[in-house]
């Protein structure tokens, strides 16, 4: 299963903060604009691409949302390349 990648979120309703927890975090957040297909876990130290091959560094990754290659804001590469990918291993 690949992840949703995405530069921007919006929220879907306020939420409160939660100590401790990252605000990125929260999940009344969603993912908008071009979203990439992620592997869920990267090794550290190596750096973090697509499936197309975009680099995600900085960019927020979310663990809990499988990619749709026929979503709207979806990137048109990683929605093609999708089917002829293996699976990342689960961790």
């Amino acid at each position: 299963m690949f992840v949703v990648a995405a530069q921007q979120v919006q929220s879907t309703a306020p939420g409160p903060l939660v100590a401790g927890r990252p605000t990125w975090h929260h999940s009344d957040k969603r993912p908008v604009g071009t979203q990439h297909a992620a592997a869920p876990r990267s090794d550290p130290g190596v750096p973090r691409l697509a499936l197309c091959g975009a680099d995600l560094k900085d960019w927020m990754i979310f663990p809990t949302r499988p990619f749709d290659p026929r979503g709207t804001g979806s990137c048109h590469d990683c929605a093609q390349l999708l089917p002829l990918a293996a699976p990342p291993q689960a961790e």
